[in-house]
């Protein structure tokens, strides 16, 4: 139990699942979910409901894998139990969402939304807003200089990963960022500024030279839309060199 791994609240009486992953310790995790179903408070309203319904002695904490300390392990594995135990179907499960490490794929109805709209409206006091910009503010000073460790990062990039994998969520954000506004000739010179004379290291050139192979390899083609755009922006990149030399002194 001093180990990471992924594990099951299992209801005894209806035979529901709910499905986790410890990153630090099961032992852990166990307490916090045991201590946060006694006061009442578990953020999980469906697994709270049944524990008050069923009582204590009808859940179990079960250790379904033990996992290595890498938390792309972890996440991976316990999407791989959610999906085997069926714990985000209801008639299966409390898991509100079918993806280990991230809530991807859960879908509120718009009752649910309204609801938590109204409720974080009636939150957000200006004493409640000021208390949260002191404390980001705090954060971000003390992030100064500080990069997220190698297992974050790993974290990160599954759950990303992941979320580009449904054709769904990625159709929406495509047409997302389709509807936004273009930035206007300010930004745009802002970016051009921060980004002008800037290389890449050595390191991040072989990475980035990876990727673009493994995108090639599985068949990653750009659109001839994609095309065209990129084509547009080199020959204009390079008109305004061109121009730039011309203006330099002999």
């Amino acid at each position: 139990m001093n180990q990471t791994g992924v594990y099951a609240i299992n209801c005894l009486i209806s035979g529901k699942n709910y499905v986790g992953g410890a990153y630090k310790k099961l032992r852990v995790r166990c307490y916090d979910h045991w201590n946060a179903l006694r006061k009442g408070f578990h953020r999980n309203r469906h697994l709270q409901s049944a524990w008050n319904k069923y009582g204590e002695e009808a859940f179990r904490f079960l250790v379904l894998e033990l996992c290595g300390p890498d938390p792309v392990e972890v996440a991976e594995r316990e999407t791989y139990w959610i999906s085997r135990l069926r714990a985000s179907e209801r008639e299966h499960g409390y898991n509100r969402s079918p993806t280990g490490g991230s809530t991807t794929g859960l879908k509120h109805s718009k009752e649910s939304r309204v609801r938590h709209s109204e409720a974080a409206r009636q939150r957000m006091t200006p004493e409640v807003r000021a208390r949260i910009a002191e404390s980001v503010s705090r954060a971000q000073k003390g992030r100064v200089g500080k990069s997220p460790g190698e297992g974050t990062r790993r974290k990160v990039s599954f759950i990303i990963s992941s979320l580009w994998k449904d054709p769904v969520y990625r159709a929406r954000m495509v047409a997302a960022r389709r509807k936004r506004p273009p930035a206007s000739a300010e930004t745009r010179a802002k970016i051009s500024a921060a980004v002008l004379g800037r290389k890449d290291t050595e390191e991040t050139r072989q990475r980035k030279s990876e990727a673009r192979q493994k995108l090639l390899a599985a068949g990653w083609r750009h659109s001839a839309e994609s095309r065209a755009r990129m084509s547009v922006s080199h020959r204009g990149r390079h008109a305004q060199d061109r121009e730039a030399e011309s203006k330099a002194p002999n």
